[in-house]
């Protein structure tokens, strides 16, 4: 009875709050994708897990039967989260209502509205009809660039293009599910430029897919086979392709390691390709995996009195086959991994072991530059590592150690603490100057962490009921050479977000970013000077209705390094417009960029077709236009229609190298179709 006049009580508050919450599950995806992108952290393979985040807006989880990995997907939730709404769950017996999630000592009332686009409560003593379920999903998408850039024109009639395929950039991705246990799909994909080949067959420039059978209450968890990604403890020790690494959406930097999943991602890096099986109860986890992956490297041959060796210097990962030595370098450096991972599960505490072999088909490194002196010069590398999870009350602990087959070894150490109203994270981490990151991903400020010491801190709080601020820094320090560093260095980078609801179709929002750090002097790359890049950005998001939205974006960026000055200015006007109850949408952007030079770009989010995301930074002084229409045809088809013009007014070239195009203006169309076809059939009700 109690319980039933808490959420009864709880009711009018979440009515309100939810009233007032303008932002829907895309919209947040969307909003996370942008800090990374600003970060410089945006690749491809984010594709499977923002696309599977969004599809749950379609087909929500049922929190009252969802296991602890399918929550692990949310990865906005906190493990001290997920733990509450299952014990909860498991406590007091299946949740009644949505706003009984207002209850949870973890929770805030923002948590709850972000958690319920994508779940939700299905009380159990409502009759629900059961279902035989079967799904297909299929995207088509071609786009184009105009006018031709250099690569695709003829120099004369002996001379051919230095691009050996089309112009058009095209993608085929299916995805499916049958019943709760098996999933799977495959993505095909060439970029513009590339001859469409995969292996000898005249189909793709690169063919991707993967099924999964992931049965409920059995000792097999999964079993994946084709593409897939596997993530543990907090990345030290493997973690390959999407993470959520500092941003102005979230504060706390601890990750939820999701194990093993399939991998539907174009990018042609990042991934392991093999077999993989997770064992194991809720108490016990095991699991096993084996990967072969073909890539493309720099290769460079080093030649001494006694011997000749070549090194895989710099593994490739844009994907790029269009010119004839981009080709001859398709493949060439083939990878194996294989290892396990096991980890124990007890009422507040997590403990995982695990161990990865890699070896490659040439030693990695290049002896013949100094910032790589301490990269690894052999064929294999062992990984072991060991995390934790220790959640009491608010506090939660948690942290990995790592240690190479070279002598190299990492650590990082953590603490979250859930504050009434808001949350604050303290992490520390340090990474020897032998640790090379091949097949892991922790948190740190460049993509090679190696020498790398650094703390960081994040905070959430709302001072005021409709007023929430998001705060963190992040300070590090390299003790050896970074790439074009000629001696070790430091910075930090700073953001604070302020996010104002005055009232439920206004939103305020001022982002203010700093990094401060030393870098090579532009003019002289043989000294360091202190460097300082500033950017503010201001948003007012407002709804009149709910078939019309505007956001009005103003940024200013500031570039400073010694005597060198660099600004730059955004402006941007958006409208999304809803037609015939969401059946059609159209929206538009006019922008106007005004920078002073590349170090005073801006990075700007533009509305796109579903499951893509355009983030390009503008350099320069111009105008952008972006459009971009959708309509649902039928039931099961839909159609997105994209355009983008960009004028600059300070050149007559843009590009550079075989990109160029020798206009002032660039026009990009993407065209994409899908395909949802859903079968169901009634197994009982219950």
């Amino acid at each position: 009875m109690k319980r039933w006049l808490t959420v009864i009580a709880l009711c009018t508050a979440f009515v309100c709050a939810t009233a007032q919450n303008n932002e829907d599950g895309t919209s947040y995806v969307n909003q996370l994708l942008e800090e990374m992108a600003t970060d410089g952290v945006l690749t491809e393979d984010f594709t499977e897990d923002a696309s599977e985040l969004i599809s749950l807006t379609e087909d929500k989880l049922d929190i009252n039967t969802a296991t602890l990995e399918q929550l692990r997907k949310l990865f906005f939730l906190s493990e001290q989260q997920i733990e509450t709404i299952v014990s909860h769950r498991d406590r007091l017996g299946p949740y009644m209502s949505d706003v009984e999630l207002l209850t949870l000592p973890s929770f805030r009332r923002k948590d709850v509205m972000r958690l319920l686009h994508f779940a939700e409560v299905i009380p159990t003593n409502k009759k629900v009809k059961r279902y035989s379920k079967a799904k297909l999903n299929i995207i088509a998408r071609a786009q184009r660039t105009f006018p031709k850039m250099k690569g695709f024109i003829a120099k004369n009639d002996t001379t051919p293009a230095a691009f050996l395929g089309s112009e058009y950039k095209t993608l085929l991705r299916i995805s499916g599910t049958i019943g709760e246990d098996w999933k799977g799909g495959i993505v095909a994909e060439s970029d513009a430029g590339e001859p469409m080949f995969s292996h000898g067959i005249t189909a793709t420039d690169f063919l991707s897919g993967y099924a999964s059978y992931t049965p409920r209450d059995k000792f097999i968890r999964k079993a994946i086979l084709g593409h897939y990604s596997a993530r543990y403890g907090q990345g030290l020790g493997l973690w390959t392709g999407f993470s959520a690494d500092m941003s102005s959406v979230q504060s706390s930097i601890m990750r939820n390691g999701t194990g093993v999943s399939g991998n539907l991602s174009a990018s042609e890096s990042g991934y392991l390709r093999g077999a993989a099986i997770a064992l194991g109860n809720t108490d016990w986890r095991f699991d096993l995996y084996g990967s072969h992956t073909d890539n493309d490297v720099s290769v460079v041959t080093l030649v001494d009195t006694t011997d000749e060796r070549s090194y895989a210097s710099t593994i490739q990962t844009d994907g790029y086959h269009r010119t004839a030595s981009e080709l001859a370098g398709r493949n060439n450096f083939q990878q194996m991994l294989f290892g396990g991972y096991v980890q124990r599960t007890m009422m507040h505490t997590n403990i995982g072991l695990g161990y990865n072999h890699w070896q490659g088909s040439m030693p990695l490194g290049n002896k013949g530059e100094l910032y790589k002196l301490y990269y690894p010069s052999s064929k294999t590398l062992g990984t072991a590592h060991a995390d934790y999870k220790l959640r009491q009350g608010q506090v939660a602990l948690y942290g990995e150690l790592a240690y190479q087959t070279t002598g190299a070894w990492a650590g990082m150490q953590g603490i979250d603490i859930n504050l009434n109203g808001g949350s604050l994270t303290i992490a520390y981490r340090n990474f020897s100057n032998k640790y090379y990151a091949i097949n892991q991903n922790p948190f740190s400020k460049s993509g090679n962490p190696s020498g790398e010491t650094g703390l960081y801190l994040g905070m959430v709080f709302t001072p005021l009921s409709h007023l929430e601020v998001l705060a963190n820094v992040n300070v590090y320090r390299n003790r050896w050479l970074q790439y074009q560093k000629p001696a070790p260095t430091h910075g930090y980078k700073a953001r604070a977000t302020f996010n104002y609801n005055i009232d439920r179709r206004n939103t305020l929002s001022l982002k203010i970013r700093h990094d401060n750090y030393e870098d090579s002097d532009l003019d002289n790359r043989t000294q360091i000077e202190d460097t300082k890049r500033t950017g503010v950005k201001f948003t007012w998001a407002t709804a009149p209705n709910a078939s019309l939205k505007f956001k009005t974006t103003i940024e200013d960026v500031r570039y400073r390094q010694d005597n060198r000055k660099s600004d730059g200015f955004w402006a941007s006007e958006d409208v999304t417009v809803k037609i015939h109850e969401d059946k059609a949408s159209i929206s538009f952007q006019l922008a106007h960029f005004d920078t002073d030079d590349y170090y005073s770009r801006i990075y700007a989010t533009q509305p796109d077709v579903l499951y893509s995301m355009t983030m390009p930074s503008y350099s320069g002084r111009g105008v952008a236009t972006i459009g971009n229409g959708h309509v649902e045809l039928t039931d099961f088809l839909d159609m997105w229609l994209w355009g983008s013009y960009v004028r600059y007014y300070d050149r007559e070239s843009i590009g550079s190298s075989y990109n160029t195009i020798d206009s002032r203006h660039k026009i990009d169309v993407k065209l994409q179709f899908r395909v949802k076809l859903n079968y169901r059939k009634a197994r009982m009700t219950i």
